[in-house]
């Protein structure tokens, strides 16, 4: 709810530069061209996701129908990030990095917008859950996969997201070798798995990587 009144009042800002440049010159040439071409204002999968997502609402579609999506992507994050933080520390420390979280300066100024930033949210906090849970008892191959899967996510979304996510797979195998799991049947393919899956997020731009490289 405190998410909800936090970012809902921008849902009818008007469209400014940035993302103006988002919707005329790539999300309206199509969700599949989304990754033909690298440029700042193009956050490839994002830019397919709003390209799908105004196809869907293409006989309703004003600034909040727009603004729904990063919206709803940030609420998302929202339960994600609690369940993340309880896996560290408890429902305690759970509810506090949750009120940390909605309450930041961060949220109130991209929740609503059409970039790639809040989408990255909940992706970024199902990474860190996946990555705590990869030497779990039960089920650590979905875990695993998971976290594969929220790599490949959020780096599609920002190419400097990569850092993030490789800084989380560091961290939490750090962790890993400091806790009680280091007799964990599986920890060595763990740790490998947490370190090389966040390179696996630049398969996104197989088609762009010179444009990449020339803008540095």
């Amino acid at each position: 709810m405190l998410g909800w009144l936090v970012a809902a009042p921008r849902i009818n800002d008007a469209i400014w530069q940035d993302e103006a440049a988002t919707l005329l010159n790539f999300a309206t040439a199509g969700w599949q061209h989304a990754f033909d071409q690298y440029r700042p204002n193009n956050h490839a999968l994002f830019t397919a996701m709003l390209s799908l997502w105004m196809q869907v609402f293409s006989n309703s579609l004003d600034i909040p129908t727009l603004r729904a999506l990063p919206f709803g992507c940030f609420l998302l994050s929202l339960p994600l990030t609690w369940f993340a933080a309880r896996r560290l520390g408890g429902p305690w420390v759970a509810t506090l990095a949750g009120l940390l979280f909605v309450t930041s300066t961060v949220v109130a100024n991209f929740a609503t917008q059409l970039r790639g930033y809040s989408p990255s949210w909940p992706f970024f906090a199902g990474l860190l859950w996946c990555a705590l849970n990869a030497c779990a008892p039960r089920a650590r191959i979905a875990w695993r996969i998971g976290y594969l899967l929220c790599c490949l996510c959020v780096t599609a979304l920002l190419p400097t997201n990569f850092f993030l996510a490789f800084a989380i797979g560091v961290a939490v195998s750090l962790w890993l070798l400091a806790s009680r799991h280091e007799e964990t049947p599986g920890r060595k393919a763990a740790l490998a798995w947490l370190l090389l899956a966040p390179f696996a997020g630049f398969l996104a731009y197989v088609s762009t990587w010179s444009e990449m490289r020339e803008m540095g």
